[in-house]
């Protein structure tokens, strides 16, 4: 919603292994899958959030301008693929990221 952006998701999520919430669930379809199994983007900016960082899903988002992972895994092949790579977890990282992002918008909006 910060970003006015598009959900994707990897293959293995779009056949919902996880409880969802309903109103979640709407994102959690092969129609939204990025990779060879999906789509093909190419953003200015990809967040990839818990993506390993497969052949198949890197081919989905490798024309991205520019990529920021955030993984707990330092070790996770996503790291090679990003302009930006986060080792933490999801929950850690996103509140701070999304403030992050919250104080850049106001400083442009100020400009």
């Amino acid at each position: 919603k910060e970003l006015n952006a598009e959900i994707g998701i990897s293959l293995p999520l779009s056949k919902q292994p996880y409880n969802v919430s309903s109103s979640l669930k709407k994102y959690f379809i092969a129609d939204r899958v990025i990779g060879s199994s999906g789509k093909k983007v190419a953003p200015k900016l990809y967040i990839a959030i818990g993506i390993s960082g497969a052949a198949q899903h890197i081919v989905g988002m490798k024309d991205a301008e520019y990529v920021i992972a955030i993984n707990s895994d330092p070790d996770a092949p996503i790291k090679d693929e990003s302009d930006l790579f986060i080792h933490g977890r999801m929950e850690d990282v996103l509140p701070v990221l999304i403030e992050a992002i919250r104080s850049m918008k106001q400083e442009q909006v100020a400009r």
